[in-house]
């Protein structure tokens, strides 16, 4: 049952966090990723891997494992490069064409504004 409540809680307050996410990108775009950048420029000290017992901060010593951290590093660096530059080919389509993954009646343009066209349609 507890899970049960947990589960319902956390799509609830995610599906929530989204809509709240896509008004605040919508009508405070700039803002909004400022407070995001640094919401994860912060949380970076959290995640660094050589911390001593008392959350000190320290450099890598000579038994830790730096080269499979800095490849994993590179990796996600990679495989974020890649998917940006599929994004932007996709969005340099010729917007006469339309686009499967989009369904009947696409236009060819993008982010916020093909977000807003879909939510401006007239329902028939």
């Amino acid at each position: 049952m507890y899970f049960l409540a947990f589960g319902g809680g956390a799509v609830f307050g995610l599906g929530a966090f989204s809509k709240l996410l896509d008004w605040l990108l919508e009508h405070y775009h700039d803002a909004t990723m400022t407070a995001l950048t640094g919401l994860m420029a912060g949380a970076l000290r959290a995640l660094w891997p050589w911390q001593a017992e008392s959350r000190a901060l320290q450099f890598p010593g000579a038994g830790d494992p730096l080269a499979s951290v800095l490849a994993l590093a590179a990796a996600g660096f990679l495989f974020i490069a890649v998917i940006t530059w599929l994004g932007a080919e996709r969005l340099d389509e010729d917007p006469g064409e339309p686009n499967p993954a989009e369904g009947k009646g696409a236009t060819g343009v993008g982010g916020a504004a093909r977000a807003k066209h879909r939510r401006e349609e007239p329902t028939a």
